[in-house]
């Protein structure tokens, strides 16, 4: 039962609770479990080499087993962290195809790229236009999150907004 002081005891249960608690220290609330021969240890992947560009990091995203979702045996479930993304974007390999393929098109500095859509390709694009230099127009609909709004103004991106009853 939880200590509640009493009306005259008020001024002393500072001390009465002390005294309780270096009673029970003498008890450890938690042991940990000794090590045995049959403990098996975890096992972790190396860590990657160090990338040359952030671009080199595109398509690495890490996926994970999910072991307790579904009965065991019935399938294999799967998660892949897009938000493990240099840029956090599920269009970042889109967006380096897109860059792959105007640099084999010869697009020089000062160019404008301009991205139609919701705004995840943008995203993974704006940084890539911003080493290029290119400018990026990226039209949305003008529901489109504020946050989303703000990082491509961030990376340099310039927002153009098309109302929902036009589409984009």
């Amino acid at each position: 039962r939880p200590f509640q002081p009493r009306f005259a005891a008020r001024a002393r249960w500072p001390a009465i609770v002390a005294a309780f608690c270096l009673q029970r220290a003498a008890v450890p609330f938690y042991t940990a479990p000794k090590p045995t021969m049959t403990t098996t240890p975890t096992l972790r992947r190396a860590a990657p080499a160090p990338a040359s560009s952030i671009a080199d990091c595109i398509g690495e995203t890490p996926v994970v087993r999910l072991s307790r979702v579904v009965p065991n045996g019935a399938a294999q479930v799967f998660i892949k962290l897009e938000t493990q993304s240099p840029y956090g974007s599920l269009g970042d390999r889109v967006a380096r195809a897109l860059v792959a393929d105007l640099e084999a098109r010869h697009v020089g500095p000062g160019a404008t790229v301009i991205e139609v859509g919701v705004g995840n390709t943008a995203i993974g694009l704006a940084p890539f236009c911003r080493l290029k230099g290119w400018q990026l127009v990226a039209v949305l609909l003008d529901h489109a999150p504020l946050e989303m709004r703000q990082a491509l103004k961030a990376a340099g991106a310039r927002v153009e907004l098309s109302p929902v009853e036009l589409g984009i």
